[in-house]
């Protein structure tokens, strides 16, 4: 009934805005980049966090890419010796007073997805291009806590075209141009092709595609009763055991060159009273209060 409820109410308000999108929604209805990222350094020095941010949409929502290397300043593009004094330094603002509560009172008893149960943040580290939620589980900073990521460089895969495991470093040719964006930095990449390929065989058997599919953002987006409906309608369908609504992707072959990265995190509980001090002599807006119930801070560095 929710659901059903839910898209009653999105096609009338979407029969009132003919300008509505579900991915225009989440862009401005998200946060602004100088709303969630405070301070950020690198070795100490200060950087402009949101001058090298870019907003992008997930299925977590709105969420940046921090692309230091577009930066004109060299200085950022690099970490110059080993050692956490030496990496980024981020300071992030959960906002948790802006966030609502879903009124389970009145019935509301739909399930919570897995990253609805968390405050905080999640962050990836990630070469250009990449989908974020599709490298792995990334890592958490919640409210007065710190994270430190420790990352050392694991190796390079490269492989050719004629070894044994077949590479690719570009889109199947049975794939438009236009359904790859790669004007959007969308560049090559297994799991890119993947979500692509996925994309594709929704769109061909339910005429849309689920929301965590559409990286390209240039295919027919289900609505949540969409999404339901169309597995439903595949599940039913499929006589496999365990049913299997996916396709195989096959084409889409393992980059030929990857950089596997080593990453260790530890935590800190609480930010000091000293930090918390000298924070609010620098802006008197952040009050101690505030930010023990709302910063967090990462800590990412080469550790050789």
């Amino acid at each position: 009934m929710i659901l059903i409820s839910g898209q009653m109410l999105l096609a009338d308000y979407a029969a009132r805005h003919t300008s509505f999108t579900i991915d225009k929604f989440f862009m401005k209805t998200g946060f602004d980049c100088n709303d969630v990222l405070k301070r950020c350094t690198i070795g100490g020095r200060i950087l402009d966090c949101c001058a090298n941010a870019k907003p992008i949409l997930t299925n977590f929502g709105k969420c940046y890419i921090l692309g230091l290397q577009n930066n004109a300043e060299k200085w950022i593009h690099r970490q110059k010796e080993s050692g956490l004094n030496a990496g980024i330094q981020i300071i992030l603002d959960a906002q948790l007073d802006e966030q609502f509560v879903l009124d389970f009172e009145k019935g509301n008893r739909s399930r919570l997805l897995i990253n609805d149960y968390e405050r905080g943040f999640r962050y990836f580290l990630q070469k250009t291009g990449t989908i974020p939620n599709f490298i792995g589980g990334g890592f958490s900073v919640s409210p007065d806590t710190i994270t430190y990521t420790s990352i050392r460089p694991n190796r390079d895969l490269i492989l050719s075209r004629n070894s044994m495991v077949s590479c690719w470093n570009e889109y199947p040719s049975e794939y438009e141009m236009d359904e790859l964006d790669e004007a959007n930095d969308r560049p090559y990449s297994m799991a890119n092709c993947q979500s692509v390929c996925k994309a594709k065989h929704f769109v061909e058997k339910c005429r849309c595609t689920p929301a965590i599919h559409n990286v390209a953002s240039s295919f027919p987006e289900c609505t949540p009763l969409e999404t339901y409906q169309c597995i439903h309608q595949l599940l039913s369908n499929n006589q496999s055991n365990p049913p299997h609504i996916e396709p195989d992707c096959s084409q889409c072959k393992p980059d030929c060159f990857s950089l596997a990265n080593q990453a260790s995190n530890s935590y800190g509980n609480g930010l000091s009273n000293g930090a918390l001090y000298w924070l609010n002599e620098n802006n008197p807006n952040w009050s101690v209060d505030y930010m023990r119930k709302n910063f967090g801070m990462i800590n990412i560095f080469f550790s050789k």
